[in-house]
C-alpha cells in the first residue's frame, strides 16, 4: 500500500534529504526542474502528492490517506500513471496536468527553495502514523512557456525513442501526455483523412498539441496518433517491439495545410 511504501522510505528518506540539502546544483537553481525518477525512486516524494492525480482531484495538496483512497478507486488507472510511466521518467522535463493540452498547463518538481511556483506550492510534510513524518523538501512548480515539455517539445519519433530507452509502455506514455479520443469513429475519420479533407478535420489539424485517437472503444489495442496534419499508428506488439509493448509506424498520408492557416495555442489553465 502507499502507506506501507511510505514507512519503508522514511529512513532512507531522511539521509538522503540530509545529502541534497547541499547539493550545489539546486542551491545554484532551485526552480530547475528534478529528475521525476530520481525523486520517487530516493522517497523524496510519492507519486500523487502533486500533480499525479489531477484526473480524479482537481486539488494537488494530498495526505497519504487520500493517495492511497485514489489508488484504491482507480488501481488501473493509477498503476497506468504511476507505476507504468511517472516513476520510469527519467527526464527533468515538464509534464502537463490532466488538462493535456492547455498551453503552460504543464508541472515538474523543484526545491522547496524556489520562489517562482507561479501556481504551484510547497509540498506538504506527510504523517504516517501518529508518531512518524516523512518531511518533503520539494515544490510543485507550474512550468513557465518556454520550459521543454515532453509532450509538446518531443517530435512523436522522439518520444518513442525516449520510451524505448527507458522501457516505457508507450500506451501509458501517450495516454498520460496526448489528449485522447475514446470511441472516435474511424471509419470517419480515416475516409476523411484519406481524401485529403482538411475542412472536416480543421478543428483536430489546428490544435498545436497531439492528439491520440483510438480505433474502438474502451481499447488500447490500435491507436492513432495525429499531429497537424501527421498520422501515426500505434499498436499493440510486444514481441516485436518489446522495449515498449507497442510499434509506431508513420502513415504516408499527409492532409494539406492551406497557406495562411493558423494553429491555435490553448489557453492557461490554473487550479
Amino acid at each position: 500500500s502507499v502507506l506501507a511504501l511510505a514507512a519503508s522510505l522514511h529512513q532512507a528518506s531522511a539521509v538522503l534529504m540530509n545529502t541534497h540539502a547541499v547539493n550545489s546544483s539546486e542551491s545554484d537553481d532551485p526552480c530547475k526542474c528534478m529528475n521525476w525518477k530520481e525523486l520517487y525512486d530516493t522517497g523524496r516524494v510519492l507519486c500523487g502528492e502533486f500533480g499525479e492525480m489531477t484526473k480524479h482531484e482537481a486539488k494537488t495538496d494530498h495526505t497519504l490517506q487520500e493517495i492511497s483512497a485514489v489508488w484504491a478507486a482507480h488501481p488501473e488507472q493509477m498503476a497506468s500513471k504511476c507505476t507504468e510511466f511517472f516513476e520510469k521518467l527519467n527526464s527533468t522535463a515538464c509534464v502537463p496536468y490532466w488538462d493535456k493540452l492547455e498551453e503552460e498547463g504543464a508541472w515538474c518538481y523543484v526545491s522547496d527553495k524556489c520562489q517562482d511556483l507561479d501556481t504551484g506550492h510547497a509540498v506538504s510534510d506527510k504523517t504516517i502514523d501518529a508518531f512518524v513524518s516523512l518531511k518533503r523538501d520539494v515544490a510543485g512548480k507550474t512550468c513557465q512557456p518556454q520550459e521543454f515539455r515532453l509532450d509538446r517539445d518531443y517530435t512523436t519519433e522522439q518520444l518513442y525513442a525516449f520510451a524505448k530507452k527507458n522501457r516505457i509502455n508507450m500506451a501509458d506514455m501517450v495516454l498520460n501526455l496526448y489528449n485522447l479520443q475514446w470511441g472516435q469513429s474511424w471509419i470517419v475519420f480515416g475516409a476523411q483523412w484519406n481524401a485529403n479533407n482538411f475542412t472536416a478535420l480543421h478543428n483536430k489539424i489546428v490544435m498545436d498539441m497531439p492528439m491520440v485517437i483510438a480505433k474502438g472503444i474502451n481499447t488500447r489495442q490500435e491507436m492513432m496518433i495525429l499531429r497537424r496534419n501527421q498520422l501515426w499508428e500505434l499498436y499493440y506488439a510486444p514481441k516485436r517491439c518489446p522495449e515498449t509493448k507497442y510499434c509506431l509506424e508513420k502513415r504516408p498520408e499527409e492532409v494539406t495545410i492551406p497557406p495562411g492557416t493558423e494553429f491555435r495555442p490553448l489557453p492557461r489553465w490554473t487550479f
